[in-house]
């Protein structure tokens, strides 16, 4: 223990010394002054520098604003279906090679272009997530009170009840989610 700490004191006392030297010779070296007037003309020539940079930048600026005007150069077409195609396979290829063998197999059959249409227009028409939520509620509150009837009456429980409650909500949904588009989306004509 108290050869570290002689090994310590030794490594502090020589960082001192190496610090005196550094402020000594710092003391000793000649500082170099300029006069003002060379500090000026310095000053004035990069003043000078910076203005005809400038002058330059903008005469080039000017001259390719004219030169884009004069020239008639094709506007730039979206991406057709050819493109997105190629694009699109190549970032299911990329996202495939991270996959496994399961996950990649239902990727292949989800982006079918048959399965991917089908399920764009079924995305877009029939089954809409408001519609399955108000299913999903009259047939969690409709069978809950059926099933607390069915236990006070003593009458056997329907499942097809359930049934017939989520079709219920669901055909409820789609009327409330209509309801709501006509009352407050307006259409821009």
């Amino acid at each position: 223990m108290s050869e570290k700490l002689n090994d310590q004191e030794k490594q502090f006392e020589f960082r001192a010394e190496q610090i005196t030297d550094d402020q000594e010779k710092q003391e000793k070296a000649p500082i170099k002054h300029e006069s003002s007037e060379v500090v000026k003309a310095r000053l004035e020539e990069a003043r000078e520098d910076i203005e005809s940079s400038e002058a330059k930048g903008a005469e080039s600026l000017e001259r390719a604003l004219s030169e884009g005007s004069d020239s008639k150069q094709a506007p730039i077409m979206p991406p057709g279906d050819q493109e997105k195609n190629v694009t699109l396979n190549t970032n299911l290829s990329i996202i495939r090679s991270r996959l496994n063998k399961r996950q990649k197999s239902f990727s292949n059959f989800v982006h079918k272009p048959v399965i991917d249409s089908l399920s764009e227009v079924t995305a877009k028409t029939v089954i809409r997530p408001s519609a399955i939520l108000m299913g999903g509620l009259f047939t969690l509150v409709g069978s809950s009170v059926y099933l607390y009837l069915n236990k006070q009456t003593g009458f056997k429980y329907n499942f097809f009840v359930a049934i017939i409650l989520f079709l219920g909500g669901f055909i409820v949904g789609l009327i409330l989610e209509l309801m709501y588009r006509v009352l407050f989306f307006k259409t821009n004509k």
